[in-house]
């Protein structure tokens, strides 16, 4: 029997109640989960798409996961906290809410998202618009 997660929150919920819970059981079977899912660095220039405006701010990529990506902007860039945004970086596209920001040393700070399903208007969005008119530099 196969558990389909909605949402890595609900993943979240159940892993870390089983592992409170070591003799718990479900379907018969007591769980285990052995992986972990960690944020590796990746230097990479980004674009970040704003998806209500679509305005474009440029960054540093300084880690990614399957589920996030934290990216240093600098620190004139309006908060995106909350708002859902397109992250483009070398050969990675991410769908993505805005989630945390952090003040770094100088003139930037560092934007943490929280990746997202693709929706079908912004899979349009991506087919007509990004990279148009302007390409990721090293």
């Amino acid at each position: 029997m196969a558990i389909i997660y909605d949402d890595f929150y609900d993943f979240l919920t159940i892993y870390y109640y089983i592992r409170r819970n070591k003799n718990s059981k479900i379907g018969g079977t007591i769980m285990q989960e052995r992986r972990t899912i960690n944020r590796v660095e990746f230097l990479a220039n980004s674009v970040i798409v704003d998806k209500q405006t679509l305005a474009k701010y440029y960054g540093q990529v300084k880690n990614i996961s399957p589920l996030g990506i934290a990216i240093t902007v600098d620190k004139r860039i309006p908060n995106m906290v909350g708002r859902d945004m397109i992250v483009v970086a070398e050969t990675m596209i991410m769908y993505s809410e805005a989630v945390r920001e952090d003040k770094e040393e100088g003139n930037k700070k560092t934007v943490a998202f929280k990746a997202r399903k693709f929706t079908p208007d912004v899979l349009q969005y991506l087919f007509e618009n990004i990279g148009e008119d302007e390409e990721i530099s090293n």
